[in-house]
C-alpha cells in the first residue's frame, strides 16, 4: 500500500507563492475594514455632513467593487461547466505524474451540511493545489446510496413497518428514487461551492456497474476462503430488526437493573459435608435480567478462593475478594463460613433460577464451568453464561460444547422456549424476571445502575447481543489481521495519533458481520438446501448472476424464484432439489469499502495505474468506519 494512502494534509500542500498571495489580499482587506471603521466613527462625532470618500484610499480595479454574487456565481459556474474547465485542467496535465485523492462517499439522504461542505472543500484544495504543483489530479466524487437510513425514511413516509413490505422490488424503486433526489441536491450544492470534479460520472453504490463490482468482490473473497456463514453472537438492533457491525454501534449511558441472583446447587463441593445439601447457592450478579431465561451455565475462576456466607440457614458462595462489597450491596446480615477453591466448584450441577417457569424441555440441570474472564473487581466472582447473548459467553459455550441457545426473535420478543416470558420484549421483561425471582426467594438484592451501553447508530435505541446465522469476513484467516496491521503501520497518518488509534482497533476487532436483514442494498448471492440446510457456495452460479447484475442491476434477485435462476437439474449433495434464496443484503460498509475496486481499478479515472490512492481525507470517525472497511477487502484481495 502507498505510504500516503490515508494522508490528509491539504493545507501543507498549498504552494508558498499561493499562500503569500492569499496573505497579501487578507492584509489589504484588513486595512480596508479598519479604514471603514475609522470613517464611521468619525461621522458619529461630527454634526455636519462631510464627504470623507476622498480620504479613503480604495484600490482601483477593472472589475466592479460590488460582488453581486447572487448574479455572478451562477453565471460563473455555468461558464466553467460550458467550457469544461475541470477536463481542460486534467488534459493539461495528462502526461504528468498522477495524484489520486479517493473520495469517501457521503450518504444520499439529505442536503449538504457544514460537515459535508467542509469535507469537499478540503478535498478541492488538495486537488487544485496538486494540479498547480504539476500533477494530474483527477477527482471522481461518489455517493453511498443503499442502507437503513433511506429504508427508515421511506417506512416513516409510508407509515408502515418492515414486515408490512409485500413488494420488495417496488419498495426498492422508491428507495432508488429517494436516493437519486438527494444525490442531485447534493451534487448541485457541491458544484455551487466551486468544487471541481467529474460530476456527470460519479460512482454511485446503487448503480448496476457498482453493484456488480460489490458482488464480484464478495465472490472473490469467498473463493479465497475469507467469507463464511456461521451462527455467532452479534450486535442486533431489535428496532431495525437487523444485525449490526462494530462500526454501526455507538455507546451512550443507559440505566439498567442491577441484581444479585442465587442459583441452587444440586451437588456439593467434595470438601463440604452433607449438612449443606439443599441449602447451598451460587450467587451471580447481572445488569441484564432478561438474559436469565437463556442461561446455560455459570462460570467461576478456578484459581480464586470462594467464601461461603450464611444467612437464615441458607448458604451463599461468593468470591472471597468480593465478600465485603457484596454484603454492603445487599444490606443483608451474613456470617462467614468455610473457604473453598474455585476449582472445587467446576463441574457441579445447579438448578436454573427460573426452572419452574420454563417449558419442561428447558428444565435440565446446568453446570458450573471455569473461564478466564470472570471479573474480580465487581460482582460476586461468578458469572451467568448465556452463549446466545454475549460474545465472551458465546466463546465459552463453544469451548465447552454448550448449546448456543437464543429464545429471542428478530423483533426482540421471546419465543415459546422462554416459558412464561413468551411474547414479551427483552427490555420489557426485566421487571417480570425480577418479580419472578423475588417470589421464588432467589433474588438477594436489586438496584439501578447507570452504565455505558451499546446503541444503534441509526435509530439510537439500545441493542442486544443475539446469536443468529450470518455471513462473516474472517480477519484471522491466513494471517490477514497481521497483514492489516502491517499495511496500516506503513501509511502516513495526519495527525499522527491516527496510526495508534487504527492499529489498536485492528488488533482487537472481531470478524466482520457482512449480512443485513433488510431490503435496500446489494444482495448476497447464495442459496440453501431446504432439506439439509447446507449453504450452496456455487461459484459458477455466482458468476452467472454477477454478469447479469452488471447488465441489469440486482432487482431481479428479489423478484424471480430460485427455480428460474438455477440451472435445470441442480441437486444438493444430500439429493434434494428443494432450494431457497438468500434474502439478506450486504453491509453498506462493504458497498463503500470496495469503492477503490470500482474507481481506482475499474477505469473510472481513465487509463493508468491509480491504485493505491495517495490520499483518503475524511473525519476521525472513519477510523472505525470507511478507513477500516476499505483496508480489509483491499488487503484480503
Amino acid at each position: 500500500m502507498s505510504e500516503d494512502l490515508f494522508a490528509s494534509d491539504p493545507i501543507s500542500s498549498i504552494p508558498s507563492t499561493l499562500y503569500n498571495l492569499l496573505m497579501y489580499f487578507l492584509s489589504k482587506l484588513y486595512n480596508l475594514i479598519i479604514l471603514r471603521i475609522i470613517g464611521e466613527n468619525m461621522s458619529l462625532n461630527n454634526t455636519e455632513k462631510t464627504d470623507y470618500s476622498k480620504t479613503v484610499f480604495l484600490p482601483k480595479t477593472s472589475f466592479s467593487m460590488k460582488a453581486e454574487l447572487s448574479k455572478k456565481e451562477p453565471s460563473m459556474l455555468e461558464e466553467w461547466e460550458k467550457n469544461k474547465i475541470y477536463f481542460k485542467m486534467i488534459e493539461k496535465r495528462k502526461n504528468s505524474p498522477s495524484f489520486v485523492l479517493h473520495d469517501g462517499p457521503p450518504y444520499a439522504n439529505g442536503p449538504i451540511h457544514i460537515g459535508t461542505a467542509l469535507n469537499k472543500i478540503l478535498k478541492d484544495i488538495a486537488i487544485k493545489s496538486h494540479t498547480i504543483m504539476g500533477h494530474k489530479a483527477p477527482y471522481v466524487p461518489g455517493w453511498d446510496c443503499h442502507g437503513l437510513p433511506i429504508e427508515q425514511a421511506l417506512l416513516k413516509e409510508m407509515k408502515m413497518g418492515k414486515r408490512h413490505i409485500d413488494n420488495v422490488v417496488e419498495f426498492r424503486k422508491k428507495a432508488r428514487a429517494f436516493a437519486e433526489k438527494f444525490l442531485d441536491i447534493q451534487r448541485s450544492g457541491f458544484k455551487r461551492l466551486g468544487v471541481f470534479g467529474d460530476w456527470n460520472n460519479p460512482y454511485i453504490t446503487m448503480s448496476k456497474e457498482y453493484e456488480g463490482t460489490v458482488v464480484k468482490a464478495f465472490r472473490e473473497l469467498l473463493e479465497k476462503g475469507h467469507i463464511h456463514r456461521d451462527k455467532k453472537t452479534i450486535y442486533w438492533c431489535i428496532s431495525c430488526e437487523t444485525a449490526l457491525a462494530d462500526a454501526e454501534v455507538e455507546y451512550k449511558d443507559k440505566t439498567s437493573p442491577s441484581i444479585y441472583v442465587s442459583f441452587p446447587l444440586l451437588e456439593l463441593p467434595s470438601e463440604l459435608d452433607k449438612n449443606y445439601q439443599g441449602k447451598l447457592y451460587l450467587v451471580i450478579w447481572t445488569t441484564t435480567p432478561w438474559t436469565l431465561p437463556s442461561n446455560m451455565a455459570a462460570a467461576v475462576s478456578s484459581e480464586e478462593n470462594y467464601r461461603i456466607l450464611e444467612n437464615k440457614g441458607k448458604y451463599y458462595i461468593v468470591a472471597d475478594k468480593l465478600c465485603d462489597s457484596f454484603i454492603s450491596e445487599t444490606a443483608m446480615e451474613f456470617s462467614k463460613k468455610e473457604l473453598i477453591k474455585g476449582k472445587s466448584l467446576v463441574g457441579l450441577k445447579y438448578q436454573h433460577c427460573l426452572s419452574s417457569h420454563l417449558p419442561e424441555r428447558r428444565r435440565f440441570p446446568r453446570e458450573i464451568i471455569a473461564t478466564d474472564f470472570v471479573d474480580m473487581s465487581t460482582g460476586t466472582g461468578a458469572v451467568h453464561i448465556a452463549p446466545g447473548h454475549g460474545e465472551e459467553d458465546f466463546h465459552a459455550g463453544k469451548k465447552y460444547g454448550i448449546d448456543i441457545f437464543c429464545p429471542v426473535k428478530e423483533d426482540g420478543s421471546f419465543n415459546s422456549d422462554a416459558g412464561i416470558f413468551e411474547g414479551m420484549k427483552v427490555f420489557e421483561s426485566n421487571e417480570k424476571v425480577i418479580e419472578t425471582l423475588l417470589s421464588d426467594g432467589l433474588l438477594l438484592a436489586r438496584k439501578k445502575i447507570e452504565h455505558s451501553y451499546p446503541h444503534c447508530w441509526r435509530c439510537k435505541q439500545p441493542v442486544i447481543f443475539r446469536a443468529t446465522e450470518q455471513w462473516f469476513l474472517k480477519v484471522d484467516l491466513d494471517g490477514l489481521r497481521e497483514k492489516l496491521i502491517k499495511s496500516a503501520d506503513e501509511v502516513r497518518w495526519l495527525p499522527s495519533a491516527g496510526r495508534e488509534r487504527m492499529l489498536g482497533m485492528l488488533k482487537t476487532r472481531p470478524d466482520w458481520c457482512l449480512s443485513r436483514q433488510r431490503y435496500w442494498g446489494t444482495p448476497i448471492i447464495a442459496y440453501y438446501c431446504k432439506d439439509c440446510g447446507k449453504v450452496q457456495n456455487d461459484i459458477k452460479f455466482m458468476k452467472k448472476i454477477e454478469e447479469r447484475i452488471f447488465k441489469e442491476g440486482s432487482d431481479f434477485w428479489f423478484s424471480e424464484p430460485i427455480e428460474k435462476l438455477l440451472p435445470e437439474g441442480t441437486v444438493c449433495s444430500c439429493g434434494s432439489k428443494n432450494f431457497a434464496k438468500e434474502k439478506d443484503i450486504m453491509d453498506v460498509w462493504l458497498d463503500s469499502g470496495v469503492s477503490w475496486y470500482a474507481v481506482l481499478e475499474g477505469g473510472m479515472l481513465g487509463e493508468g495505474d491509480f491504485f493505491p490512492a495517495d490520499v483518503y481525507l475524511e473525519g476521525s470517525d472513519q477510523h472505525r468506519g470507511w478507513f477500516q472497511t476499505s483496508l480489509i477487502p483491499s488487503v484480503a484481495l
